[in-house]
C-alpha cells in the first residue's frame, strides 16, 4: 500500500494565527483559500465570539479551526471519510483544544437529521463541487430545524441556482465574493419568514 498523502493549511487569524495544520489529501478535497477565509472571517468578526459552529463537509477542518482561533467557543466537524476525521482529531490534540472540538465521521445529511434539535449559530457548507444537489439538501434540512442557524456560509461553483432556493427557505444573502471558479455567500436566516400559517 502507498503512503497516504498529506498537505498543510495555515490558520490566518486569531490566537493560532500562522499555525499550520496537516490534512489528509484526496482528489475532491480543496480547503477554502486563504483569501476567501480572510474575507469570510472579516464578515463574521462582529458575530463569531462565543458561537457554536458546524463545519458540515469539513474535509481539512480548516473553517472550523479558523472559527475557534477567531473566537468561537465550540465547533463540530463532520466528514464521511475516516482518514479526514482521524486527522482532524490529531489537529485538535495539537492545538490542545479537544474539549472545544467534536469530530464526527458520518454522512452529512444523516448527521443533520439525527441532530434535529441541535442549534448551531454558524454553519459552514463547502461540499465537493461535483455534488451541488447535496448542498441544496443540506440547506433544506437546516431551514426546517426548530431553530435554524443564524448564519450560513456557502461555497460553490453554481450559487445562482442555490440562491433561488435560499430565499424560499428563509435565508437572505448578505455578502458574496468570488475567487477563481468558486463563489462564496454569507446568508442570514430571516426569522420574520419563519412563521407559517
Amino acid at each position: 500500500m502507498g503512503k497516504r498523502k498529506s498537505q498543510e493549511v495555515r490558520i490566518i487569524g486569531g490566537k493560532w494565527r500562522g499555525r499550520k495544520l496537516r490534512f489528509h489529501s484526496t482528489p475532491d478535497l480543496r480547503p477554502t483559500l486563504g483569501r476567501m477565509r480572510e474575507t469570510l472571517f472579516n464578515w463574521l468578526r462582529p458575530e463569531i465570539t462565543g458561537t457554536h459552529c458546524l463545519d458540515l463537509f469539513a474535509g481539512s477542518g480548516i473553517l472550523g479551526f479558523e472559527a475557534l482561533s477567531q473566537g468561537a467557543s465550540k465547533v463540530t466537524l463532520v466528514d464521511s471519510h475516516r482518514a479526514a476525521t482521524d486527522q482532524m482529531r490529531l489537529c485538535a490534540q495539537t492545538l490542545q483544544t479537544t474539549a472545544s472540538v467534536e469530530v464526527r465521521c458520518q454522512d452529512a445529511l444523516s448527521f443533520l437529521r439525527r441532530s434535529a434539535d441541535t442549534y448551531w449559530d454558524i454553519v459552514f457548507l463547502d461540499p465537493p463541487y461535483k455534488t451541488p444537489g447535496l448542498l441544496i439538501d443540506a440547506i433544506t434540512v437546516l431551514a426546517t430545524k426548530p431553530k435554524p442557524p443564524r448564519w450560513l456560509y456557502i461555497e460553490s461553483r453554481d450559487v445562482e441556482a442555490i440562491q433561488l432556493n435560499l430565499a424560499g427557505l428563509g435565508f437572505d444573502t448578505t455578502k458574496s465574493t468570488r475567487a477563481g471558479d468558486a463563489q462564496a455567500l454569507l446568508c442570514q436566516f430571516n426569522s420574520a419568514r419563519d412563521a407559517t400559517p
